[in-house]
């Protein structure tokens, strides 16, 4: 609908326009004239009683009895165009607004596209009739909708451009009170019919243009089948001397002639064909998009939390420890405990057996429990084609295993965590941590023969940053998933906006452009980044998991931190180009399905998905893939934590609107996923800080060393309701209605449960993962070169905790690595930095406070400044290797050691003094502390 267009009438075929000229006055006319009688002058006949019976739609049903087409606009009444004379009858016609006009019937004759062709005949009466309510009791309507209380039909915008509109409901009058209106009428009803005979009509050389109509016999073809396109449906109203012609374009270079043909398209794509039907002396035109689709040629698989299995649905459960498995028909659940924190599961079938594979923390098992191989740190991944399996390490290896399972090649690649594999190709997305990186990576193996063959990039997004659209760097890479045809590689993923923000280029961050989902094509074979075609998943944060439908046409993604599933018609997709800045590929559906959705599998017409957080299984009805429905939620729990732990792990990956964030862009895992970190540096300069390095939080236990953050800047965890209102853009969890405590402010600890519960989570993460690397000779010797007094590192990586961070005795160090870009303390000078832990150190690479080292080696050479950051110039190769082994190992509080150096920090306002003696044993030299 687009403002000023007069909107149809159609009376039992014959085309009758109607319009009135005032907002507010409903167009009733059957009302409006009674049982009047308009006679016309019989020439003006042949033009007005046009198409009888012709004129078909499906319509609703209008509140009068009516029937209407929302989108067209078009009613039809109970009326007869008869020869010589128009009855009006109970019709009802839709209103636009016209300035200075009253009540204006339009006779027209038209065509369904909606195009006024011929004007026939033009009736403008006098008077507009006065408001007045109608008071008979069997009077439901009123005679105006100008009333505040008249009952409306109100239609709004389903899709961008549409014109949003109002229709009211007919006149009613009760003729026993209203005797005025009555009058009125009965004057407006002589002045139309003395109108309608005086106007002269020349109906000689009139010619109605045809109706064009077409249908096609594939909704999807694949390239080269054979498609029927008919336009058999068309018509002419007045039936010209000459039979229809038709005229086809196929928007591939090709054209044909005839009411009916055949055409086979010989690419996949999107085709917009077009007919033109020819009556002789006029033409029009109709249209309709064909998506050609490339025939299936190969079988996919991907890695998972949730696999199928002997009719089974098998889902990984790390909260609870234990494997599940769903009988979908009967709703049956039944538990199996194969490790302590299983993360994937896979389903591997082959002529030498099946089984269900697991990925554990100790090596791959399978779900009877065998160890198909160990590895120290676990396994982050495992997918399975039955002919290939493909396993990822903590180590960063990809392991290859061939139908028996036996391992066939160890790949080092990097840290991995989404894989795919089809035929005899696989693909392996590769961790971003480097931070002057801005592409991502996936590897490409050739499984037959056990080697990388190609790495593909993923170039930084460039998109416009507006509040529908952004870019940023590609990462975390969570999902990746092949097309049926083989032709495409598309990857879920996040942008993060670290090349945003005052600092780097003097704009700052904003909730709708700090990370959002992207949804990022490969063509294959060659891995070229088709960039013009990536999909930003607007008002959605990162994309978890993804599945293709079965003739790859449609994709299914998860967004746990909206708790949603999204619909996308990646064939439709490819006809969008973008046009004004911020436009973004609308979804098809978007469905709300719990808290933390992020493992999907696709069987037949049904979507399984695991809700992390929840601990559920829910079932979603595809059959028609653009109105995805839930069919049903199966619960495994219970879960084995504390309440408020469980509450504040599904308040740390929630970004819904408007409590978490604005747009349901961020969330802490956001940048924390799984409480780590995202391998980014982020300008906070807006915040009072500066370039700051993501910081990994397991292992941490909230405040078990120290205050938070780099300047530690936080004395609490709940300080972080700072970052959700003022970064993220939501409201905040604090229950009083007050903005933020700034964090050397009042407490923030005990202004809601929520903010509590969330404090809770992050204090729960005090395991850091298990470190892959193996504690030997190298190890020893470098533990030896870390304790050496000469050397220093543990006169400030004090401790059992390897820190000397403190609340009640601040400390802070420069130890050489401050630079302009590294900004304040909460907006006041930066004199130094506090010491982080280093258990887990391994995990959390990119380096120092703005990440500038890519690895330990650099931090201890390349970015120490004149031994500022520990002694360590004179060390020989071999010492510096020994030295980083042993800072690798570490990943547990040091054994023997209690405590940290200085105070731990139990709870606001109260501390307990821990000195050790190893630490003053330690000290011999001050760090350069200010």
């Amino acid at each position: 609908m687009r403002p000023g267009t007069d909107h149809t009438a159609s009376i039992r075929g014959a085309g009758v326009r109607v319009a009135t000229g005032h907002r507010h006055l409903a167009a009733g006319l059957g009302d409006l004239l009674g049982e009047a009688v308009v006679r016309v002058r019989a020439e003006a006949v042949s033009r007005l009683a046009v198409a009888a019976g012709a004129i078909e739609q499906r319509v609703g049903s209008g509140a009068d009895g009516s029937r209407v087409d929302e989108g067209a606009g078009v009613v039809r009444g109970a009326g007869v165009f008869g020869d010589p004379r128009v009855h009006l009858g109970a019709a009802t016609a839709r209103v636009v607004a016209r300035r200075h006009a009253a009540i204006v019937p339009i006779a027209e004759a038209f065509a369904l596209d909606g195009v006024v062709r011929r004007t026939a005949l033009r009736v403008t009466p006098h008077h507009q009739p006065q408001r007045h309510q109608a008071t008979h009791p069997s009077c439901t309507h009123l005679l105006t909708s100008g009333a505040p209380h008249c009952p409306r039909r109100a239609h709004r915008p389903s899709h961008p451009g549409e014109f949003a509109y109002t229709s009211v409901y007919r006149i009613c009058v009760d003729w026993r009170t209203t005797w005025l209106t009555w009058l009125t009428i009965r004057a407006m009803r002589v002045y139309i019919v003395a109108l309608a005979l005086l106007v002269p009509v020349d109906a000689s050389a009139q010619n109605l243009p045809p109706v064009a109509r077409l249908s096609v016999s594939v909704d999807e073809p694949l390239v080269g089948e054979v498609v029927t396109f008919s336009a058999t449906g068309s018509f002419d109203p007045d039936e010209s001397p000459s039979p229809l012609a038709a005229r086809w374009e196929f928007d591939d270079g090709q054209s044909a002639d005839g009411l009916e043909v055949s055409h086979a398209f010989l690419a996949a794509g999107a085709y917009r064909v077009r007919v033109t039907v020819d009556d002789g002396e006029a033409r029009a035109e109709a249209g309709l998009t064909v998506f050609v689709l490339a025939p299936p040629t190969t079988r996919s698989a991907s890695a998972g939390a949730i696999a199928w299995h002997d009719d089974r649905v098998f889902v990984a459960d790390p909260i609870g420890g234990a494997v599940w498995a769903l009988e979908p028909e009967s709703g049956e659940l039944s538990r199996r405990d194969v490790c302590e924190r299983p993360t994937h599961v896979a389903a591997h079938t082959s002529p030498e057996g099946s089984r269900v594979l697991v990925a554990c923390e100790g090596g791959l098992l399978s779900l009877d429990g065998e160890v198909v191989f160990s590895a120290r740190g676990g396994v982050r991944s495992v997918a399975s084609s039955g002919v290939h399996t493909l396993a990822a390490t903590a180590s960063g290896a990809l392991v290859l295993l061939d139908a028996t399972l036996s391992e066939r090649a160890r790949l080092s690649v990097g840290d991995v965590d989404a894989i795919a594999i089809a035929g005899d190709r696989a693909w392996a997305a590769v961790f971003l941590t480097r931070t002057p990186e801005t592409a991502a990576r996936i590897v490409e193996i050739d499984l037959a023969l056990g080697e990388v063959v190609a790495t593909h990039r993923l170039d930084r997004d460039r998109s416009d940053d507006t509040p529908s659209s952004g870019g940023g760097v590609v990462n975390l890479l969570s999902a990746l998933a092949v097309t049926p045809s083989g032709d495409t590689l598309w990857v879920g993923a996040t942008k993060s906006n670290t090349g945003r923000g005052e600092w780097l280029d003097g704009r700052p961050l904003t909730p709708e452009n700090r990370t959002r989902g992207l949804l990022a094509p490969l063509t294959l074979p060659g891995g070229r980044d088709a960039a013009e075609l990536r999909i930003d998943t607007n008002d959605a944060g990162r994309v978890s998991a993804l599945a293709l439908t079965e003739r790859g046409r449609f994709a299914f993604a998860l967004h746990p931190g909206i708790g949603a599933l999204s619909v996308y018609d990646l064939a439709a997709a490819t006809l969008y180009r973008g046009g004004d800045p911020g436009a973004t590929v609308p979804f098809e559906a978007r469905l709300e399905l719990g808290d933390t959705p992020d493992a999907i599998l696709l069987r037949g017409e049904r979507l399984f998905v695991r809700l992390r957080e929840a601990l559920a299984i829910v079932v979603v009805d595809v059959s028609t893939p653009s109105r995805p429905a839930v069919a049903g939620r199966f619960g495994y729990g219970p879960d084995p934590r504390p309440a408020d732990v469980a509450w504040g792990a599904r308040l740390f990956a929630s970004s819904r609107p408007p409590v978490h964030s604005r747009g349901g862009y961020i969330a802490c895992t956001g940048c924390h996923p799984g409480g780590g970190h995202d391998g980014r540096t982020w300008d906070f300069t807006q915040s009072g800080e500066g370039l700051r390095n993501t910081i990994d939080l397991r292992g941490r236990g909230g405040l078990l060393d120290g205050p938070l953050h780099w300047t530690a800047n936080f004395d609490e965890v709940q300080d972080f309701e700072n970052d959700i209102v003022h970064g993220f853009g939501g409201a905040g969890l604090a229950a009083d209605g007050l903005p933020p405590h700034p964090p050397d402010g009042p407490p923030n600890a005990g202004r809601s449960e929520a903010l509590d519960a969330l404090a809770a989570y992050v204090s729960s993460l005090d395991v850091a993962p298990v470190s892959p690397f193996e504690s030997d000779d190298a190890v020893a010797r470098g533990r030896a070169v870390f304790f050496d007094p000469e050397v220093g590192c543990a006169r400030c990586h004090a401790g059992a905790r390897f820190t000397d961070s403190s609340f009640e005795a601040p400390i802070r160090h420069d130890v050489g690595t401050l630079r302009p870009s590294s900004g304040a303390r909460l907006g006041s000078p930066l004199d130094g930095l506090d010491t982080p832990s280093l258990i887990g150190v391994w995990a959390s690479a990119p380096y120092l406070h703005d990440g500038r080292a890519e690895s330990l080696l650099a931090v201890l050479t390349t970015h120490n400044e004149r031994d500022r950051h520990g002694a360590t110039s004179h060390l020989e190769p071999a010492a510096l290797a020994d030295l980083v082994a042993f800072l690798r190992s570490l990943d547990e509080p040091a054994a023997g050691v209690g405590g940290t150096c200085g105070v731990s920090r139990t709870a606001r306002g109260s501390s307990v003094l821990a000195p050790l003696l190893l630490c003053a044993l330690l000290a011999l030299r001050p760090c350069r502390a200010r």
